[in-house]
């Protein structure tokens, strides 16, 4: 795992916090990158995973371990919040997780704040 997903650990930082929950689901920095770290990925195979009020434009993404490219929706919830839909391939294997990196232009991810 470490030899193919090492980027998004070594050097990496946690963003700042995510406030919504997203079970086995953790996130990561570098500059102009997002890491979305899946463990047991299986459990979520063909399903959109949904990331809330990042407002940053996906620039492009990839598995890091394959390289293979990830398609990230980028549109608004029906309120008009920005919303990231990242598709979990239905046929991931037995693999105990994945690591998807999005490239973004912002030097760091930031999350808008949360109508109260």
């Amino acid at each position: 795992f470490l030899r193919e997903n090492g980027d998004a650990l070594y050097g990496a930082k946690p963003t700042p916090p995510y406030v919504y929950e997203l079970d086995r689901i953790f996130l990561a920095e570098k500059p102009n990158r997002v890491y979305i770290i899946v463990l047991d990925p299986k459990r979520y195979a063909g399903e959109e995973l949904p990331f809330q009020n990042i407002p940053h434009e996906p620039l492009s993404a990839r598995f890091l371990g394959s390289g293979a490219p990830v398609k990230v929706r980028w549109t608004k919830t029906l309120e008009g919040d920005p919303y990231w839909g990242v598709t979990v391939p239905e046929g991931i294997g037995s693999c105990a997780a994945l690591v998807v990196e999005v490239k973004i232009a912002a030097e760091q991810v930031s999350f808008l704040a949360i109508d109260a």
